[in-house]
């Protein structure tokens, strides 16, 4: 375990002896670090390069290409106007992520490098339909800091409809819950209530939240189950019940089996079939000064399958916009 979480989950066990309603086995079966995102200051007189931000203009190497979406004959702003084009526009710039300088909480994450995230703001899709899957893009380089430079934004991009200004993010990492974990506790019992004190105990309570990973803040439903826009025959093919899945895991924590042994593939359906999403970044619509970046003051959910983060494809992140 990484060791600024030692003190974290040390705590966790503590908070958890308070709270004999709940199953310490199970709270320790779902919980997840997080790195929480402060947005801090506005436009920063110094900045570093590569720095870690949100809005304004990413840092990037010289081969960067600026991603753009390809709009439909039937596709409208997020007012409902029709657009004025069918050229191909380019994606806002949502933040950047320097990954040497956010703590580590993943084996599977890249220790260096950066990590840039693209949405497209004019028309503020929900990541709802599999045709959106252009309209906002997660890019991974790992480079030399002395290679970045400040991308040149692409005149097209309309500043009604655009981050514009730049915020600092301060990284810290705490421990997280599901917002309610079904099937755990029953609505307003002791154990629910036990449930709830817990969470906000190891979890950022303050308004507008932001975060790497982990559990995420929502506003609507789950979204660990947004199915498979990328989904073949093979993935669909897959047979596991939860009934199953709960079954194996009880032997893995009695010791009884091992990931080696022949269940594995099983095991990995319950991580990629039936639970195969995984916050990778949420980013909420109001910042620390109360500017609002998008629809109605809403969160944006960057999810990535558990199987394509092992392998670092971040070329097929889905997002998911959800508001009041």
């Amino acid at each position: 375990m990484y060791e600024h979480l030692t003190t974290l989950y040390e705590n966790l066990a503590t908070l958890l002896e308070a709270e004999p309603e709940l199953d310490a086995q199970r709270i320790l079966r779902i919980v997840r670090p997080s790195v929480r995102l402060m947005v801090g200051s506005k436009n920063p007189s110094s900045y570093p390069l590569g720095a870690s931000r949100l809005g304004g203009i990413p840092d990037v190497p010289p081969q960067f290409v600026w991603p753009y979406w390809q709009p439909r004959p039937d596709e409208t702003d997020c007012c409902g106007a029709p657009l004025k084009s069918l050229e191909p526009i380019p994606l806002n710039f949502i933040a950047q992520l320097d990954l040497s300088a956010i703590p580590q909480i993943d084996e599977a994450m890249p220790t260096s490098g950066w990590l840039y995230f693209f949405y497209d703001l004019l028309g503020q899709p929900w990541g709802t339909d599999p045709h959106e899957a252009d309209r906002f893009r997660v890019i991974y380089v790992n480079c030399s800091r002395n290679t970045l430079s400040p991308a040149e934004k692409p005149e097209e991009i309309d500043p009604e409809f655009d981050t514009g200004d730049n915020w600092d993010l301060v990284p810290s990492v705490e421990l997280t819950l599901p917002d309610e974990y079904i099937g755990f506790e029953e609505y307003e019992s002791p154990r629910y209530f036990a449930y709830q004190r817990l969470a906000a105990q190891l979890t950022y309570q303050g308004k507008h939240p932001s975060r790497f990973l982990g559990h995420a803040d929502l506003v609507q439903s789950p979204l660990e189950n947004l199915g498979n826009p990328f989904e073949t025959e093979e993935d669909a093919s897959l047979d596991i019940s939860e009934e199953e899945v709960d079954e194996l895991l009880a032997q893995i924590r009695r010791g009884e089996l091992q990931f080696e042994d022949s269940h594995h593939e099983r095991i990995h359906a319950l991580e990629n079939d039936l639970y195969p999403w995984r916050l990778l970044l949420q980013i909420d619509g109001v910042a620390s000064d109360e500017t609002v970046f998008w629809n109605d003051e809403g969160r944006l959910f960057f999810m990535i399958r558990k199987d394509d983060l092992l392998a670092g494809r971040f070329d097929r992140v889905w997002l998911n916009l959800q508001t009041t």
